[in-house]
């Protein structure tokens, strides 16, 4: 191309073989840079462009969604804040389009079944679906908007140690279709994570708890949820997909770590892009010394899930 256009130049007498090197030259230089980067800019817009002819209807559908979650307050941040289904949302491996899907299917799921329901306008607050106190010690999951981690998921559990929260998992409500899994309805869990320095927390937490972790206790939840929404199936990200995933530092550790959650559960991995979790944990048969400390702690969470479930129950 650049040879094409330095010869059609050549043909004009003012412009000798020197100029006709330095244009060539010039064009080699500065030109792969600013096409290629013009081309990105272009793919980009373009595909915005693109989805907002083809999809006007669907986003005005939305637009409407948008404005009624927020008179219901079942949303506290504004999704087409710098539109974000085109960025870094739920998980890498999800196209924009179903991003948006995702985002119309959630709230509209939640409007059209509980919409009359007066404890969905308080979840800005916070609802309280579990509770114990040991030893003057406060164990809560509470049920909340996300505020810092919107980007994975549209609601919140939150475990909380006397008030303070030491462990979290986004989730979101949205079909198979969505994450190209063979379930009709999925509650997609975009993140889990513990809070900074909370290790000395975490473990007073368990040694209050049966042993019971707090990451294990918001499994119990989302299982809980899962019934009470009647949903299919619960689906976790593999950290490789995660939002995130470029910017972990330790990289190995955090993927043995977090995927090891999911297979802890029981969950098998689709594609290396997402886990599916059993409907109720798959427990291993009891083969440590402290068998009767194992059968407690394994009595403990069938306990404490039932209670969950009676709760949400009571509230959707």
């Amino acid at each position: 191309m650049t040879t094409l256009i330095a010869d059609e130049i050549s043909l004009l007498p003012s412009i000798n073989q020197s100029y006709k090197t330095l244009f060539n030259s010039c064009l080699n230089k500065f030109l792969p840079f600013t096409f290629e980067r013009f081309l990105r800019v272009c793919d980009r817009r373009s595909g915005q462009l693109i989805f907002f002819i083809f999809y006007y209807k669907e986003r005005q559908r939305l637009s409407k969604i948008i404005v009624r979650a927020f008179e219901n307050k079942q949303i506290n941040i504004d999704p087409f804040h710098d539109f974000s289904y085109f960025q870094r949302r739920y998980a890498n491996c999800i196209r924009a389009t179903n991003k948006f899907k995702m985002l119309l299917f959630h709230h509209s799921f939640l409007l059209d079944k509980y919409s009359e329901n007066s404890n969905i306008k308080k979840l800005k607050s916070g609802i309280t679906i579990w509770s114990n106190k040991i030893e003057n010690n406060l164990i809560q999951i509470n049920l909340q908007l996300p505020e810092k981690t919107h980007q994975e998921g549209e609601l919140l559990l939150v475990c909380s140690y006397n008030l303070i929260t030491i462990f979290s998992m986004t989730f979101t409500i949205c079909t198979g279709h969505h994450l190209s899994v063979p379930y009709e309805t999925v509650l997609y869990v975009g993140g889990v994570q513990g809070e900074k320095n909370s290790k000395d927390k975490i473990r007073n937490f368990a040694k209050h708890n049966n042993e019971i972790s707090p990451v294990a206790l918001l499994v119990l939840a989302t299982q809980a949820l899962r019934v009470v929404f009647k949903l299919d199936i619960i689906v976790g990200i593999s950290l490789k997909h995660h939002i995130v995933y470029d910017k972990i530092q330790g990289v190995e550790n955090n993927i043995k770590s977090y995927d090891h959650l999911w297979e802890s559960c029981g969950g098998t991995i689709i594609d290396n892009k997402f886990f599916i979790l059993p409907i109720s944990t798959k427990e291993l048969p009891i083969t440590c010394k402290n068998r009767t400390r194992a059968r407690r702690r394994r009595h403990r969470k069938y306990e404490i899930k039932n209670e969950m479930l009676t709760t949400l129950q009571a509230l959707f």
